[in-house]
């Protein structure tokens, strides 16, 4: 789950993806998506003020258009739990 101080507004384009937390509560409230099929899921997420994207780009890979990203190695997941606090976001892994 993850929990950040922008606003942001999201929309899935492709599957059925679940949104978990509260929708009506502050943009800093605790939240997560999950993908319901097996199908790859796309959303668009727009968040203001600008800014997250650029954790992406630092995080993220490029992939060719039309090819499916590659599930996060360790290696990437670690990265981004390093560098999202720097961005305002608080990510919580699940516990299992």
């Amino acid at each position: 789950m993850s929990q950040q101080s922008d606003d942001d507004a999201r929309g899935h384009v492709d599957s059925a993806v679940s949104f978990l937390g509260d929708c009506e509560s502050s943009s800093s409230s605790l939240h997560s998506f999950r993908n319901d099929t097996d199908k790859t899921a796309r959303m668009v997420i727009s968040v203001a003020p600008a800014g997250l994207e650029k954790m992406f780009l630092e995080v993220g890979q490029p992939v060719a258009f039309g090819q499916q990203a590659p599930p996060p190695s360790k290696t990437e997941i670690d990265k981004l739990l390093a560098v999202a606090p720097s961005y305002g976001i608080e990510i919580r892994l699940p516990q299992h």
